[in-house]
């Protein structure tokens, strides 16, 4: 007898198919927010909010975000050019922009903060040229990629308030481009603290399971109406037969599993009968056994990460730490028919080390000493590293080591990295036993 999910239809086999060509592509985002801008552009209430709101969204759908605020011209060519290189190792690109923007002999340029721009004829020089933007992303990836831009403001060269906003966009193919409002128009900049219009819907609308231009879409519809029609967002399409989600459509559905007897692929390994038994009657670390089963093809099992994830789902209602660890990986990596999920694999990392998963604790330290998808505390990457050593986690041990060997959180001490090395090479930790010879 083998465990499966709940009954999937012909929509949903169509839409897992979808999920799994998006999730065989990495994705990357450069989100930039400017609003410290000298004379003669203005300061702006609720750029960086905006470009942190977008961050924070990008990154729980499972983007690589290259966040900056405030960024000068040096800084802009720098980002584009690591995004750009993201790009071309296969990413779809995302750039989203909030800040100034202006419109010069037809030309969209995207403005720095240290931008000397006396006259209109300086932007070329000064500024960022969008057009060389899309184009390089273009040249880089020709697969889908967007541009968004909340950067449609007063123009300061204009002889009257109001005007500005920036020309009509002629994307390459491939390239998805929207605006905060239409070419030669203003947008909104939102309440002093707040967001924008545009980054607002966009981000309520990405939040819901529909195809990305039915995202921008409806964000269009909702900006216009909230802005009394002042305000309509531009759309250029230039994509081909493309599908994206932000949100997939059932993936809720596809998360919380039920588990359900189906027959028939255990029942001939009578030890793997009796974890699924055990399973059954409520032991956590017989349902996450099963789950290792699946995801590393043991016990004679075919690979399924879709099943793995069941029983360590299951595992870790039990309060198995163990399945409560993998099944953080599975949530940060995206894996077994999950949306990708940073901040749920956070969740069940602290979870696992409350239950006392060295697993589970090193890894909490771990994210917490680069700061993904966490703020960087180094005194709490010390406390998990140590916990988990204390828990006689191998991994635990040398992440330790390494914190005194650099002195990252903690007065720098070869002597006791060297101790922890030792320790962790004692649990089996082979890089634990590199170090320890080579120091």
């Amino acid at each position: 007898m083998v465990l499966s999910s709940v009954n999937i239809t012909a929509d949903d086999r169509a839409l897992v198919q979808v999920f799994k060509k998006m999730k065989s592509e990495p994705r990357v985002a450069l989100v930039i927010g400017n609003n410290n801008y000298q004379k003669p552009f203005s300061s702006l209430n609720n750029t960086i909010n905006d470009a942190k709101a977008m961050k924070n969204i990008l990154e729980t759908r499972g983007f690589k975000v290259i966040y900056k605020t405030n960024v000068t011209k040096r800084e802009f060519d720098e980002s584009l050019e690591e995004f750009y290189q993201e790009i071309r190792r296969g990413s779809m690109g995302l750039l989203y922009f909030s800040g100034h923007g202006l419109e010069s002999n037809g030309d969209n340029y995207l403005i720095p903060i240290d931008a000397k721009i006396k006259a209109k004829s300086d932007t070329q020089y000064e500024a960022i040229a969008l057009n060389k933007v899309t184009a390089r992303m273009q040249s880089e990836n020709d697969k889908l990629n967007i541009v968004i831009l909340d950067a449609c403001r007063n123009d300061p060269f204009a002889k009257a308030m109001g005007v500005g906003g920036l020309a009509k966009a002629e994307p390459p193919v491939g390239l998805f481009v929207s605006y905060a409002t239409k070419a030669g128009k203003v947008s909104s900049d939102g309440r002093l603290g707040g967001n924008g219009l545009f980054t607002t819907y966009l981000i309520k609308y990405m939040q819901e399971p529909l195809s990305f231009k039915d995202v921008f879409q409806k964000a269009r519809e909702a900006v216009y109406k909230a802005s009394n029609k002042a305000q309509f967002p531009a759309i250029y399409d230039n994509t081909i037969n493309v599908n994206f989600y932000f949100t997939l459509p059932n993936m809720k559905q596809k998360e919380d599993v039920v588990v359900t007897p189906v027959a028939n692929d255990i029942s001939d390994n009578s030890k793997l009968w009796a974890l699924e038994k055990a399973c059954k009657l409520g032991d956590g670390e017989s349902c996450n056994s099963i789950g290792y089963s699946y995801e590393y093809e043991k016990r004679g099992l075919a690979k399924d990460l879709i099943k793995a994830v069941i029983f360590y789902k299951k595992a870790c209602d039990l309060n198995n730490g163990w399945g409560c660890n993998n099944l953080g990986h599975s949530y940060q990596d995206g894996e077994g028919g999950l949306q990708k999920n940073i901040f749920k694999g956070i969740e069940l990392f602290k979870r696992a080390c409350d239950l006392n998963n060295g697993s589970g604790c090193t890894s909490l330290g771990y994210r917490y000493k680069n700061g993904f998808g966490i703020e960087q505390d180094l005194s709490k990457a010390f406390i998990f590293h140590k916990k988990a050593c204390d828990l006689n986690c191998g991994t635990g041990c040398y992440n330790l080591g390494l914190l005194y060997q650099y002195g990252d959180g903690v007065t720098k001490n070869l002597s006791k990295a060297k101790i922890f090395y030792k320790k962790a090479c004692d649990l089996n930790y082979a890089k634990g036993c590199s170090n320890f010879a080579t120091y």
